[in-house]
């Protein structure tokens, strides 16, 4: 989780630093920031088939390694084509361990202990929002450059960037060859002697006792025959995962958490990705001392920007405020989900969602009409940290869904969501420059209409499955 919010993320950072050695256009521009999500959006699907019928593990494994290849390969790139191949199968590779890890992470815990689990997860992808702005800090502010011929491209710490955010999740990828398969899983496919194998060890590592003393010697198989064949035709397994997920007992709860999915993301990534690069323009020159709207002030710094004025553009480093501002957005993922775990057990996930989101729209309908910039900002924090809601509602889904549908139903709920991130944040690019009040204006009122839609969630649906 920690890699995909810093390989998605950091193109808010990206995109600014390199504008002048890029020369990208405001159509480049909204397109290169919705890249990663739509590499996302294309594979979550295969990934989802693929997490269920050869495992959890080995499909994190592979995505984590090969996207750290393609990310180090983009930060060589010469043009707008090259680096939108790569930043495409970076996204592609990135879907692959970004929605498989809660099916993995659930799978290995009850459901008394789930949630909780969940959310001590989203501690550690918190803990990864913090790295991000001390990255940027430490990366752009050092002044250095060196000229690589063959390339005909002067490497610059936007390029070193790039690689920093993508390092973690190599890290990780090579961590899972040593970390077992989910033993639910295992379960599933009637390799009932590695699923105990795997209990024995969990067993041993939480108690400090010996495996042998294991009180449990013999599970009894509950082998998912739809998962049997891997010689199947591959269209016929992926309809045969999926079709279960539109039947009459799931088709409401689907398209109810599809659409949510679709939305949050929209309106939220769509505000977090272009926070960096408002915040900066709002801090830059003093900006931010005069009694105006935050969209007034980037309206000016854009048409400044791609009105010929190219020296604008030029933006060798963020204003130092800009990375402390990003560094509370960041503290919230840390600290949010840290709060949701001591109180999810009581008030439940559908009341943590509805809270959350009515909250951080509202907010983000205030950050547009306040005319005290900095004021303003604080309001725009809360929807740009819309993040913490997504692993709360990441937990519901797989509480949503037994195990033989878990896999594909998150990562179909996650399609949902990165189509929505590709539609936000490619709307916002083109239009921010335009139509910035009305934007934003809409990204709040969608986070305030979603909430709602969580008391619609079928309660019924939230069962043990173990």
């Amino acid at each position: 989780m920690t890699n995909a919010h810093l390989e998605t993320a950091s193109i808010g950072y990206i995109l600014p630093t390199s504008q002048c050695d890029m020369n990208w256009t405001i159509q480049e521009r909204g397109v290169l920031s919705a890249t990663g999500f739509l590499g996302m959006v294309i594979s979550s699907y295969f990934w989802g088939v693929l997490s269920d019928t050869t495992g959890r593990k080995r499909v994190m494994r592979i995505t984590l390694i090969f996207g750290f290849i393609f990310s180090v390969i983009s930060s060589f790139a010469t043009n707008f084509w090259m680096f939108f191949a790569l930043r495409l199968l970076n996204g592609v590779c990135i879907s692959g361990g970004g929605a498989t890890i809660f099916a993995y992470l659930g799978e290995f815990h009850t459901s008394k202990t789930r949630d909780r689990a969940i959310m001590g997860a989203s501690i550690v992808y918190g803990v990864g929002h913090i790295i991000m702005p001390f990255f940027a800090l430490a990366i752009f502010n050092w002044e250095w450059s060196f000229y690589i011929s063959g390339l005909n491209i002067v490497y610059k710490h936007w390029r070193l960037f790039i690689i920093v955010c993508t390092t973690p999740g190599f890290i990780c990828g090579l961590l899972l060859y040593i970390l077992p398969e989910s033993p639910k899983y295992l379960l599933s496919i009637g390799r009932d002697e590695e699923a105990l194998i795997v209990l024995r060890k969990i067993y041993h590592i939480n108690s400090g006792k010996p495996k042998e003393t294991f009180p449990v010697k013999q599970i009894l198989s509950i082998k998912d025959t739809g998962n049997k064949s891997k010689k199947e035709n591959y269209l016929k397994v992926m309809w045969n995962q999926t079709k279960p997920l539109f039947n009459r007992n799931y088709l409401r709860t689907t398209l109810l958490v599809c659409l949510m999915q679709f939305v949050v993301y929209a309106a939220g990534d769509g505000m977090y990705i272009w926070f960096p690069d408002i915040v900066n323009s709002v801090m830059e020159n003093n900006s931010y001392q005069n009694e105006s709207t935050i969209c007034h002030i980037y309206d000016t710094k854009l048409a400044n920007i791609f009105d010929g004025h190219s020296s604008d553009a030029c933006i060798g480093k963020f204003e130092m405020s800009t990375y402390q501002y990003s560094l509370i957005v960041e503290l919230i993922y840390l600290l949010g989900p840290v709060l949701y775990s001591f109180v999810i057990d009581r008030v439940g996930m559908i009341c943590i969602i509805w809270t959350s989101l009515v909250l951080m729209g509202a907010a983000g309908v205030a950050a547009v009409a306040v005319h005290n910039p900095v004021l303003a900002i604080y309001f725009y924090i809360w929807p740009a940290a819309f993040g913490i809601v997504i692993q709360v509602f990441g937990g519901l889904v797989v509480s949503l869904y037994p195990t033989k549908l878990r896999g594909m139903a998150v990562n179909i709920s996650q399609i949902s969501g990165r189509l929505g991130c590709v539609v936000g944040v490619y709307l916002m690019g083109f239009i921010l420059k335009d139509f910035c009040m009305e934007s934003l204006y809409c990204c709040g009122v969608a986070l305030i209409v979603t909430g709602f839609l969580a008391f619609f969630i079928p309660k019924n649906k939230l069962v043990d499955c173990e």
